[in-house]
């Protein structure tokens, strides 16, 4: 019923994601392994030559360092794959897409939709994030998704399967998948089952320079995405406040990007100097902070 895929790096984390699939999923499903670490191939070709492999209908599309904590998921699962009009369901996403460069949350919060378990950083102890309006069958409807677990009907990935031609490298392959599948279904987060991701995402100077390269490449005419109801007022805010964002996490990263590179942005002159400003006080204040630690 179901073909769970995985890029594997880690033959123990792969043996653990293993035992715990067999002894939770309460469906028949295959397991299709790819050893990415001598060949290092992108992330997007790994998935498409491991999908066209899978022999069953569904696929999940997943990390080596998930675990289920719902016993029988793959059973709970399968209804809401099978609706013709269902996209690609995840545990985390949001209900916008600005056309200001972003991961698949431009703002935190605001328009999130998340329903996952992680390992806090700095304590490693295991948090629950629940945030957002589920329907009432337990999941809420979103445009983009995160990328630690995805479940597709292989039907829709053989429609739209992974951009290898643009996405050349490990990361932005859930937000571009995700969008595609948005223009044509409904892409939604699961409430109704638990899992725990055990690492966090790494947002440095690749991540940025890919982020910035498929907007620009290929999602720039397409955006804004949404399924909220808004002024052009409030879209306009929503994106200031993501171009605001992405400089954040470049600043946390460490990352070398900065003035030059919001002045290259294709904005407006009073957008970048709301950016600039609102950066600068953040740089300020955010390296203050780490000489303090």
């Amino acid at each position: 019923m179901i073909s769970v895929i995985v890029c594997s790096i880690s033959p123990e984390n792969l043996d653990r994601t293993k035992s715990n699939i067999d002894a939770t999923i309460g469906v028949e499903h295959e397991l299709i392994a790819y050893d990415n670490a001598v060949s290092k191939w992108p992330i997007a070709k790994v998935y498409n030559y491991c999908a066209d492999k899978a022999k069953y209908d569904f696929l999940l599309f997943v990390h080596e360092d998930v675990i289920f904590h719902t016993q029988d998921w793959g059973k709970i699962i399968s209804a809401k794959l099978a609706e013709p009009d269902c996209g690609v369901i995840g545990f985390a996403g949001a209900r916008i897409k600005t056309k200001a460069y972003s991961g698949w949350n431009p703002t935190t919060g605001d328009f999130e939709i998340s329903n996952y378990g992680y390992v806090d950083p700095r304590s490693r102890a295991q948090r629950f994030c629940r945030r957002g309006q589920f329907m009432e069958d337990g999941y809420g409807q979103v445009i983009t998704v995160d990328g630690l677990a995805m479940f597709v009907r292989k039907s829709v990935w053989e429609k739209y399967p992974f951009d290898e031609r643009m996405l050349t490298g490990f990361h932005c392959y859930d937000v571009d998948f995700s969008l595609e599948l948005a223009r044509h279904y409904r892409n939604y987060v699961c409430g109704v089952m638990r899992l725990v991701h055990l690492s966090n995402g790494n947002f440095g100077r690749e991540w940025l320079q890919s982020t910035v390269y498929m907007h620009d490449n290929k999602w720039n005419s397409f955006l804004p995405m949404s399924i909220v109801d808004m002024s052009e007022q409030e879209m306009h805010n929503v994106e200031r406040r993501a171009l605001y964002g992405f400089m954040k996490t470049a600043c946390m990263g460490h990352v070398d990007y900065g003035i030059k590179d919001i002045m290259s942005w294709d904005i407006s002159f009073k957008d970048k100097l709301y950016v600039m400003i609102k950066y600068l006080n953040f740089v300020r204040l955010y390296h203050r902070r780490m000489r303090g630690m």
